[in-house]
């Protein structure tokens, strides 16, 4: 809705998270035993308090763009964790193709959608009509905003939090890569 498709020879190409209902999938259906991660979706305890308020139209785009963009990937991420312990517990000829899928993964340290919030004043003007008139202001709406925001205020920020849990996880990628392996020997 508002990004528009993009033609490329013949066909239309658009978003294709909208119709991966799982994201995971196409990397473990062509044999993929480990998979990086890198979510966007925060998992820390900053939820907006409710709104006295009837939800505003980008605070129900913000539920819609978790259902279809990160709840699907968190599912994925809980499905394949599940389904390995349940492997690795039966011997190798009972699996019927099945393995296990080794996951690491990566989030974002801060929410991104509220910090898409704190940079609101930088917005240029459409944007800015955009959020009153769809009620982007209101709490929970804050990932509907972040979807959107492409100023380079927010994209810094997200550049620089980006790089820092990078540093953060670095010491477990490094594992999970196996360059602590590499390194040593």
């Amino acid at each position: 809705l508002l990004f528009p498709p993009v033609r490329i020879g013949n066909q239309w190409y658009g978003d294709g998270g909208i119709r991966l209902v799982s994201p995971l999938g196409p990397a473990v259906h062509l044999g993929a035993d480990r998979l990086l991660v890198i979510s966007t979706h925060y998992l820390g305890g900053d939820q907006p308090a409710p709104s006295p308020d009837s939800p505003s139209p980008a605070t129900v785009m913000s539920a819609l763009y978790d259902a279809v963009f990160l709840d699907q990937l968190d599912q994925d991420e809980l499905q394949i964790q599940l389904i390995s312990r349940l492997v690795s517990q039966l011997p190798p000829e009972k699996r019927d193709g099945l393995r296990e899928i080794e996951l690491f993964v990566i989030r974002p340290s801060q929410n991104l959608g509220s910090l898409a919030f704190d940079v609101k004043g930088v917005l240029p003007p459409t944007l800015r009509y955009l959020r009153d008139r769809f009620g982007a202001g209101q709490s929970g709406s804050d990932d509907f905003l972040s979807t959107l925001l492409f100023h380079h205020t927010y994209i810094e920020r997200l550049l620089e939090i980006g790089e820092q849990d990078g540093m953060d996880q670095a010491d477990g990628l490094d594992d999970f890569l196996g360059l602590t392996a590499a390194v040593n020997a």
